[in-house]
C-alpha cells in the first residue's frame, strides 16, 4: 500500500521535466519579446513589418521618453512602456492583416484601441498602444 510503482514514477518525472523545459521556453519567449532597452528603431522595424506591401504607413509617432543611463552602478531592472500611434491605409483586408500579424510581432505590445475608418479616401487604420522594455532604474 503507498507504493508506486516504476511507471508512475517515470510518468511524474516525465511530467515534471516537460513543465520545466515548457516554463523555460515561456520565460525565454517572453524575454525575447521584452528587450533589455527601448530599442526605438526595432519596434518601428516591428509596427511597419505588420503592414503588408499593399498598405502604406501613413504616420507613426512614438512617445519620448527618457531613459536613465546609470552606467557603473547596480541596477534592477523594471518593466518600462513606450506608447505610440500607428496609423497605416489599404484595402480592407489588409488592415486586418495588420491587426493579425501585430499580434504576432516580435516585441510584447499591448493594443489599446484600434479606429478603421473610411471618408472619400482609403481605408485607414488607427492603432494606439504600448510596447513593453525593461529599463534600468
Amino acid at each position: 500500500m503507498g507504493g508506486h510503482n516504476a511507471g508512475e514514477v517515470a510518468s511524474r518525472i516525465a511530467v515534471e521535466i516537460f513543465i520545466e523545459n515548457f516554463n523555460r521556453n515561456l520565460k525565454d519567449k517572453i524575454n525575447g519579446k521584452i528587450p533589455q532597452n527601448a530599442e526605438v528603431a526595432s519596434l518601428i522595424r516591428s509596427l511597419r513589418n505588420a503592414s503588408p506591401p499593399q498598405a502604406s504607413t501613413s504616420a507613426l509617432q512614438v512617445q519620448p521618453f527618457l531613459m536613465v543611463d546609470n552606467a557603473g552602478s547596480v541596477t534592477t531592472l523594471a518593466l518600462s512602456e513606450i506608447e505610440f500611434v500607428y496609423n497605416t491605409q489599404g484595402p480592407f483586408q489588409d488592415l486586418l492583416l495588420v491587426l493579425r500579424n501585430l499580434q504576432n510581432t516580435d516585441r510584447l505590445i499591448k493594443v489599446d484601441s484600434v479606429v478603421i475608418s473610411r471618408s472619400l479616401g482609403p481605408t485607414v487604420l488607427s492603432v494606439t498602444g504600448k510596447a513593453y522594455f525593461l529599463k534600468n532604474i
